[in-house]
């Protein structure tokens, strides 16, 4: 699983500033609709600019906390090293969890936020 996570990270790391440029624009966006859109627009599009900005978010925090290579844990190393290792590892395997599930979460809003706007344009 983190080797996944950081073939992406090396994968989305040029994409960065893009990245947080995105999620910043999102984020002015949803302030807008917030304070100076009309109800209806605003209704319309705040989840969808909220998603847009997390979704951003957590894809640059990917590229950014998984790209850099676990050091590997030497055989001869002693005792507290190697608990020391382990305990990393443990922690990128949560991060991992964590990552997958505010994704899966944001995949969902996302999905909402499309059905609501197809429903409100077509039907």
């Amino acid at each position: 699983m983190l080797a996944f996570y950081q073939r992406w990270a090396c994968r989305l790391k040029p994409l960065r500033s893009v990245l947080l440029l995105c999620a910043g624009a999102a984020l002015g966006v949803f302030v807008w609709l917030l304070f100076a859109a009309d109800a209806a627009l605003s209704a319309r599009w705040q989840l969808s600019s909220v998603v847009f900005a997390i979704s951003c978010a957590v894809l640059w925090l990917w590229a950014t906390l998984f790209c850099r290579q676990l050091a590997a844990c030497p055989p001869d190393a002693s005792l507290w090293q190697r608990l020391k290792y382990r305990l990393l590892l443990a922690a990128y395997y949560l991060l991992a969890m964590l990552f997958s599930l505010i994704l899966i979460t944001t995949l969902y809003l996302g999905l909402r936020a499309v059905k609501g706007i197809i429903a409100a344009a077509f039907f």
